[in-house]
Formats: structure tokens, sequence, C-alpha cells
């Protein structure tokens, strides 16, 4: 009897990074930062290895092959423990507007005064970050 209910409530616990909206993946985003929950940091970010290689800039095709999500999860642990530039500003971010493209969306966020863009892609219902906003202009 207790079984369906702990279920749903473990399935859901692990759900609580995605996000379908752009304000609301901004929220959450800066949520994980805080807490510093580098398992749902990283579930956040778009994989690299989906991205379909027609639309990579040229030159630039090394990113892909280069990239992982162990050197992905590095980056964030070193980050949060140096309390360095990615994790000051991520977990300060709001929401200020959004531009839909269709396959991606280019949000504007705050940090303060400072206003800058990143790009959210979707991955099935989803939204994930796009390590490279440039590639979308």
């Amino acid at each position: 009897m207790w079984l369906l209910p702990a279920l749903l409530l473990l399935v859901s616990c692990g759900q609580q990074h995605e996000a379908r909206t752009a304000r609301e993946f901004v929220e959450r985003y800066t949520k994980v930062w805080q807490r510093e929950d580098v398992d749902a940091i990283v579930a956040m970010k778009y994989d690299l290895k989906k991205f379909d290689i027609a639309r990579i800039p040229q030159g630039k095709e090394g990113l892909l092959t280069n990239y992982t999500f162990g050197k992905e999860r590095a980056e964030v642990e070193a980050d949060i423990k140096a309390k360095g530039f990615v994790y000051r500003l991520s977990t300060d971010l709001t929401y200020v507007s959004e531009q839909d493209h269709g396959d991606h969306i280019h949000v504007r966020v705050a940090q303060g005064a400072a206003r800058s863009d990143i790009v959210l892609v979707r991955d099935g219902e989803a939204l994930k970050m796009f390590p490279y906003p440039s590639w979308f202009e």
C-alpha cells in the first residue's frame, strides 16, 4: 500500500530540476546552484552529443568530440568549491524576457543590474541550457 506513494515521491523528486518554460528554468537553475546540487545542475545542461552536427559552426567540431558530462561535472564541482564566477552568477539569476524560436529560446536574464542572454533548447518535454549561445544567432 505504501509502495506506490513512495515510488511517486521518488520519481517526482528526481524531476524537480526539469522545466518546461523559460521562466521556470531560470528559477529552478538558480535554486539548484544555491543548493549546490551538482547532479541537478549537470542534468539541466544540454547533451551536446544530441546536437545536429550539421548545425555546428565551422571550426567548432572539436567542442562536440571533447564534450562529456564528466568534464561538465568536474567544472561545476570546481566552481562551487571556489565560489567562482559561474557560481556567483548562477545563484542570483532572475528571468527578464524570452524570444521563442521553436527549437530554442533566447532568454534574457539579470544578475543585479547586469543583463545577459542564455539559450535553452528543447530536449523532449524539458528545456536544457545550451553551452554555446553564439551558435544560435
